[in-house]
């Protein structure tokens, strides 16, 4: 499998649960706000889980949408570490926690799906 499938369905797996919530709004029409935030952090997570699947790599197109589907869980386990001040070895703490507070309550949405489900 050439490695633009292997993005492409990695992205496709980031964006699975995002596309599920986009559908369970659709007669909800007044409850979805779409911002440039929303689209540039989607596109952001869509991008990762690609690269994710390319890196490991993965060897099916079902092994590469699992990666992307992984994908949130990963990047929301990492922002909650360094949300605690997780520290590097050197001693250092990562960074400030309020650079990252539109991206706590993006990763939060994920958290809230994975449970309504």
């Amino acid at each position: 499998m050439s490695s633009t499938l292997v993005f492409s369905f990695g992205a496709a797996g980031a964006l699975a649960l995002e596309i599920v919530q986009l559908y369970s709004l659709r007669l909800k029409r007044n409850r979805v706000h779409w911002s440039s935030f929303y689209v540039v952090i989607s596109i952001l997570f869509a991008s990762v889980g690609g690269l994710l699947a390319v890196a490991l790599p993965a060897t099916t197109k079902w092994g590469a949408i699992y990666v992307g589907v992984s994908t949130p869980v990963l990047v929301n386990t990492i922002q909650k570490k360094v949300s605690r001040g997780h520290t590097d070895f050197a001693g250092q703490t990562d960074a400030a926690p309020s650079a990252q507070s539109s991206l706590r309550s993006f990763l939060e949405a994920y958290d809230e799906c994975s449970v309504s489900r």
